[in-house]
């Protein structure tokens, strides 16, 4: 059995008013999501409510697959991933 590891990167715009909905997700695949990193997002010295999250997702794709479509559901978040079959 071939192991795959998906890279998402998830951009939370200015204009998304659900992080709670971001953050639910998360806990909901949470099984799926061996690594999270979060990026804060700053302009100058401005905290800026935007930011970028990196996540490594491993196991089922179709779990991953309906996390990243969820996410993208989402207004204000922009989802872009990669795959690497191991």
């Amino acid at each position: 059995m071939m192991n795959r590891t998906t890279i998402l990167g998830i951009q939370v715009t200015d204009q998304c008013k659900d992080t709670a909905e971001i953050q639910k997700l998360f806990s909901t695949y949470g099984c799926s999501i061996r690594t999270r990193i979060g990026l804060h997002g700053s302009e100058f010295e401005n905290c800026s409510p935007g930011g970028l999250v990196l996540i490594e997702a491993i196991g089922n794709p179709d779990e991953i697959h309906n996390l990243r479509n969820k996410l993208t559901d989402i207004h204000g978040v922009l989802v872009k991933s990669m795959e690497f079959s191991l």
